[in-house]
Parts: structure tokens; C-alpha cells; sequence
């Protein structure tokens, strides 16, 4: 992936989130400004989440986005979801992805 710092085009799927795209109009990036209310959970679930699942598909005249973060708690998992569609106003080819990632248990 290209360094996030680096990218060429970000469109805003609603008030708080933002894809990144480098200059070949691949994702690079998913930004959730204050990504604690908008999950709605603390520093610490941050911190603790265990599992990110993002799809990306790309069509000629949309952009659909569905993202699942997987959170710990204290008696069970928090899975919180957020999806979005937007117009692909910047043009980026069809594309479907799937990624996902996930923090290795330690021992």
C-alpha cells in the first residue's frame, strides 16, 4: 500500500469519514474523525479492537463502502457497522475489495 500520507483524491461518505485514494484511484486510507463517538466507545475500545472488515466496490456512477470493526468487551464482542454510498463524482474505475484485519493473539 502507499504511504497514507501520500494520496490523491478523498471523498467524504458522510459528516466524519473519508476514503483515501492514491493516484490510481486505490483505496490507500479510511479516515473516522473522532472515530470514539462516531463507534460509539472509548480510547481504550480502540485500542482493543480486534477485527476490521471494510468492502469497497466501485461502480461507474457509485462508491459503496460497508465497514464492521469487531470491539471486545467485558462479556462479549461489539461489532459496529457503517456503510455508505456515494456518488463516484472523481471517476475511479470499478473495483471490488474486501479487506480485513486482524491483531494476532499473543502467546
Amino acid at each position: 500500500m502507499a504511504n497514507v500520507d501520500e494520496y490523491e483524491e478523498a471523498i467524504e461518505l458522510n459528516k466524519n469519514s473519508y476514503l483515501h485514494f492514491d493516484d490510481d484511484f486505490k483505496p490507500v486510507e479510511l479516515e473516522i474523525l473522532d472515530a470514539t463517538k462516531v463507534l460509539n466507545i472509548d480510547k481504550l475500545g480502540l485500542k482493543r479492537i480486534k477485527d476490521i472488515a471494510l468492502k469497497i466496490l466501485i461502480s461507474d456512477d457509485k462508491i459503496h463502502v460497508n465497514c464492521e470493526i469487531l470491539i471486545p468487551s467485558r462479556n462479549n464482542q461489539k461489532l459496529r457497522s457503517a456503510n455508505s454510498v456515494v456518488d463516484n463524482n472523481i471517476k475511479a474505475p470499478p473495483l471490488n475489495l474486501e479487506l480485513s484485519t486482524a491483531k494476532k493473539k499473543r502467546g
